[in-house]
């Protein structure tokens, strides 16, 4: 990194750009064993993961316990894996459901594909049935869904606010009746109007499911943020109290190195700067061209 850093000041657009430096040291992994159903264990152990990290290992206890989590660590820490094993269990166990939420149908897909993976390798009978029901299927696709009546399905907001709630009744009985447990994904994007919208949204959802004599936990997967329990109480309208909080991430992690770049003075100064989309122009070319992977 202090070769790339001396490159960059050497280039013919560079006039102190680079303001600050720091390098955080790699971190090894902290990994724990949680005791796993046989064929999940080995569904799970032909993907490499044979030892859970601390934090996904204190949550699928939590979720176990029965209390709300909030899992606040950041992107590739594996969250998905504190939803994913409680969900499975309750599933295999005694058919318990789950409901996945995400903000954007493309999330929805990746994830029911990633489920759906890891479903088929648990074997005939396992009990757990993946599907999603977003607004690009067909009504017949739909009816299909119900029919099948899977244990985990996936949604967006909308597809609750306008299909599964007003029709919990005639259509849904099965799964609310059901229901063990809410995933909210990306949860951190619930805010102003959206997500004044999607806390109403959860709210009937639980008045519907206190119709049925179900009372699901919730699991709030967040991008780490300064509030994450006083946010998810805030979006599922479930008291803070009751929402355990897993936000130290124990996943293994390489060197970081960062520069602060900080577009110069234009001529004649008087605090204007040079246009930040010509200095990410710039160093992108460059970068590139010398051979680094980049993204902007």
């Amino acid at each position: 990194m202090d070769d790339l850093a001396d490159w960059l000041r050497d280039r013919p657009y560079y006039a102190g750009q680079i303001v600050d430096e720091r390098t955080l040291d790699a971190r090894e992994a902290r990994t724990r064993d949680v005791d796993l159903e046989s064929r999940l264990a080995s569904a799970l152990a032909d993907r490499g993961i044979d030892a859970l990290y601390d934090h996904q290992a204190d949550a699928i206890e939590a979720v176990r316990d029965g209390d709300d989590v909030v899992v606040a660590t950041p992107t590739a820490s594996g969250k998905s894996l504190a939803y994913t094993v409680p969900a499975f269990e309750r599933a295999m166990d005694h058919g318990g459901r789950t409901l996945y939420v995400a903000p954007q149908n493309a999330l929805v897909a990746d994830q029911a594909e990633m489920l759906s993976d890891l479903a088929r390798d648990l074997g005939f009978g396992n009990r757990v049935q993946v599907d999603t029901y977003t607004g690009r299927l067909s009504q017949s696709e739909k009816r299909g869904v119900r029919d099948r009546q899977p244990t985990l399905l996936l949604t967006n907001p909308e597809m609750i606010h306008y299909a599964l709630l007003p029709h919990g009744h005639r259509l849904w009985e099965w799964f609310f009746s059901g229901l063990e447990t809410v995933v909210l994904d990306e949860v951190h994007e619930y805010r102003g109007v959206f997500g004044g919208h999607v806390a109403h949204v959860m709210r009937r959802l639980r008045r519907v499911c206190d119709r049925f004599d179900s009372e699901p936990d919730f699991v709030c997967c967040s991008a780490t943020i300064g509030n994450p329990v006083e946010h998810a109480a805030r979006v599922t309208g479930k008291p803070e109290a009751g929402f355990a909080l897993v936000d130290e991430d124990a996943s293994e992690r390489g060197p970081r190195n960062w520069l602060l770049w900080n577009p110069p003075e234009q001529d004649g100064g008087e605090g204007r700067r040079r246009s930040p989309h010509v200095e990410t122009r710039h160093l992108m070319a460059d970068l590139v061209t010398r051979g680094h992977q980049t993204l902007a």
